[in-house]
């Protein structure tokens, strides 16, 4: 795994941080597909400092998917240098193709801690806020989420926010031929 969740070192948003572990091996700790309106300036957000006291170069990419699997276009690309205080950067591009699924890449070749990571339309970072009440993110546990029909499905999940007691979260599995499989719920403690 290139991450997980630090339910003891709190972020400047005030939800567990997530650490983003020496991701050279494993790849880039990527996010999930987002829709950004075409034309439009954005911004990525977000807070970083080193789980240790060396500093790091953290390098965030975003990219637009432009075929299934295929060719990505990179949109922006930025690094800078993280310390272990928690610092706020930001990185600013526009999209000329809104068809096309967005995502994030973070890299880095030691450990990091990340929190309050955001993407809004505009020039510059706004105050964080989350985008729901609760965050859910699972990740699964092979390189590029490939199963294959052999291999037992194994993923991560990660939940913060507030949730009502007995709530559970509703996954389902799409794969490259979109045939759908339901998945049991996973409670939510």
């Amino acid at each position: 795994y290139n991450y997980r969740v630090r339910k003891d070192e709190m972020g400047p948003s005030g939800a567990p941080a997530l650490e983003m572990v020496d991701t050279t091996p494993a790849g880039p700790l990527q996010s999930p597909p987002m829709s950004l309106r075409p034309g439009a300036r954005h911004t990525v957000s977000l807070w970083a400092r080193t789980a240790e006291d060396s500093p790091a170069t953290v390098a965030l990419e975003a990219i637009l998917q432009r075929e299934r699997f295929r060719e990505n276009q990179t949109v922006a690309r930025q690094s800078f240098t993280v310390t272990h205080q928690w610092q706020r950067f930001s990185m600013s591009g526009e999209v000329a193709f809104g068809d096309l699924p967005a995502y994030l890449n973070l890299s880095a070749p030691g450990a990091v801690l990340l929190d309050a990571i955001q993407v809004e339309e505009g020039d510059k970072p706004t105050d964080y806020a989350s985008a729901r009440p609760v965050e859910v993110c699972a990740v699964p546990t092979r390189d590029y989420g490939v199963f294959f029909e052999n291999h037992d499905l194994h993923f991560r999940v990660a939940a913060s926010g507030q949730w009502k007691p007995g709530s559970s979260i509703k996954a389902r599995i799409v794969d490259l031929f979109d045939r759908v499989t339901d998945l049991p719920s996973i409670a939510l403690t």
